[in-house]
């Protein structure tokens, strides 16, 4: 990992990249807000602003960007950054796999979350959808885990939810977007931690998280 970043990059506290890192993935899925991670790391911003740069450049962390809209002027504004890799952000975390079988392990929405971020990932670099990934957050409330938004306008939001059952309740933000985007929402999908698929409405379904092993079929 510092020999990635040492190959192009002069740092004084080489040390601390790892915990920065660790950092990062316990809080995956959340805001990456820099005056945080610099209190806790004791360093200035622009030096953690500099190794956050470096993370992306070796690939080790990637970025989704807020959806940028004119729904709604409270949108926040600051990215999200997850771990590329679901198996390191487990290591870092220190999450093994018997004790993420326990019920409600405090790790397991943000390794689902970011295990869903990285097939995201891969299905957009290699198929020919043309679409960008992004997420939806406001400071009303309102939030929406991913969303893949084709050049043509097209939009369909995802909601990861590390729970066996869904509810309708769960489908709450989903449905409001579709109200907003009329025709350019083509379809909402929660993904779980169960085995069914089950229909919750217009354009809307609640799918296995298995579904991303099967993304190219």
């Amino acid at each position: 990992m510092l020999r990635d970043v040492a190959s192009f990059a002069q740092i004084q506290h080489g040390e601390l990249i790892p915990h920065l890192l660790g950092m990062l993935a316990a809080r995956a899925g959340s805001q990456t807000v820099i005056s945080d991670l610099a209190k806790e790391l004791q360093l200035n911003h622009v030096t953690v602003r500099n190794y956050l740069r470096y993370l992306d450049t070796v690939f080790l962390t990637g970025r989704v960007p807020p959806w940028s809209t004119n729904l709604n002027a409270k949108l926040v504004k600051t990215p999200k950054v997850f771990p590329t890799d679901t198996g390191l952000a487990a290591h870092l975390l220190q999450a093994d796999p018997d004790a993420l079988a326990a019920p409600g392990h405090p790790t397991t929405g943000i390794l689902v979350e970011t295990f869903v971020y990285a097939e995201l990932t891969r299905l957009l670099a290699a198929s020919d959808l043309g679409a960008t990934m992004y997420f939806y957050r406001d400071r009303d409330g309102r939030e929406i885990d991913f969303l893949l938004e084709r050049r043509n306008g097209q939009v369909v939001a995802i909601e990861v939810k590390a729970t066996s059952t869904v509810r309708p309740e769960d489908f709450r933000h989903l449905r409001w977007l579709a109200d907003q985007l009329g025709d350019r929402f083509t379809g909402g999908y929660v993904l779980h931690l169960g085995n069914q698929t089950h229909p919750f409405g217009d354009r809307m379904m609640a799918l296995p998280l298995s579904t991303m092993w099967y993304h190219t079929q």
